[in-house]
């Protein structure tokens, strides 16, 4: 039975960067469309392999940064993605979704 590739060989590092770039300035449809297609490829979950791994490339860059991709739902072939931050309003315990997208 083949096991899932490393999470280095999903995403270079200058993938990475752009993709924490866009996510980080809001560009939530370019992030999306980078997103895909970076996924495609990688089998039924390259794009929870890629969400771990951003999420990992992000801490690394941005220590105390919020923003994080939370896989919400997975099912057959297809995965809801969600793009979350904490709340300026209520506070860094409150979680929101700022955006969701299915891969």
């Amino acid at each position: 039975m083949p096991t899932d590739p490393p999470k280095e060989s999903i995403v270079t590092e200058e993938k990475a960067d752009e993709l924490v770039e866009l996510l980080t300035t809001a560009r939530f449809e370019d992030f999306i469309a980078l997103f895909r297609a970076a996924a495609q490829g990688h089998g039924d979950d390259g794009s929870v392999l890629l969400a771990e791994a951003v999420n990992e490339h992000l801490v690394r860059k941005i220590p105390d940064c919020s923003v994080k991709l939370v896989v919400s739902q997975k099912t057959e072939g297809k995965h809801i993605i969600m793009i979350t931050d904490s709340s300026r309003f209520f506070g860094a315990g409150w979680t929101i979704s700022k955006q969701m997208f299915v891969v």
